[in-house]
């Protein structure tokens, strides 16, 4: 019977749309400088300077760009459709062989949407998945864990041991709450340097991935980038 119910939720999960964009833009946005601050602690512990830092240096690799209204805007979630796109830029995935032979066609990802092609390109290389009935949700924001497992399938995941995996998150009071698929790619994050926390820190695997958060993923991926280079030079 549990084993029924739990079936049931996931699929109730699955089948139901995440909150429109219109929705959400609904919502009172900080309108002070201390409320604004306030949200980048919540969702962006960084340390002092290094976010500006990583900001510049992604936008600056054409990883990342800045909205509209010409801001970064490092306290507000990622999509999915974001994500799509930074995965296609850092890892090339155009130039890899796609792996999904047949992929289903997204009823919510036409072809005129900005990410369309992004989408598919991360769908067809097995990347990111869709939702059951053809929905992708491009515009439902993304979790911690959800983003942080999904870079580390984009960069290859290492494949750690159980005694391993189990070490290494135990370090992390909330590792808990991470989803059983994600803790071997969540682990290879960690060890990589991609997560914004130190050990006995928070993970914080179900708030939001912000695009600040992201940027510091980026950033360490891309020192990552340059170690090689100097070992390969030396």
């Amino acid at each position: 019977m549990r084993n029924g119910l739990f079936v049931l939720a996931v699929s109730v999960l699955l089948l139901t749309p995440p909150v429109s964009s219109q929705a959400q833009t609904e919502n009172p946005a900080p309108t002070t400088e201390a409320q604004l601050q306030h949200q980048r602690e919540k969702h962006v512990a960084l340390p002092e300077g290094t976010l500006d830092e990583a900001i510049t240096r992604v936008k600056q690799a054409g990883l990342m760009g800045q909205s509209p209204d010409g801001k970064f805007h490092a306290e507000r979630p990622l999509n999915r459709a974001e994500l799509a796109s930074i995965l296609v830029k850092t890892f090339k995935l155009k130039s890899r062989t796609a792996t999904v032979s047949k992929p289903e066609p997204l009823k919510d990802v036409p072809t005129q949407f900005w990410a369309s092609d992004d989408i598919y390109t991360v769908v067809n290389r097995g990347i990111m998945e869709g939702y059951r009935n053809g929905y992708f949700y491009p515009q439902h924001p993304v979790d911690r864990a959800e983003a942080l497992a999904i870079f580390a399938q984009a960069y290859g995941v290492q494949q750690y041991d159980d005694q391993t995996v189990n070490s290494v998150l135990a370090q992390y009071p909330d590792a808990v709450q991470l989803p059983d698929w994600s803790r071997k790619s969540i682990v290879t994050s960690l060890k990589n340097g991609f997560v914004d926390v130190k050990p006995s820190e928070k993970i914080r695997p179900e708030q939001p991935m912000t695009r600040g958060a992201m940027a510091y993923v980026l950033n360490q991926y891309l020192n990552r980038l340059d170690e090689s280079e100097q070992r390969r030079l030396h």
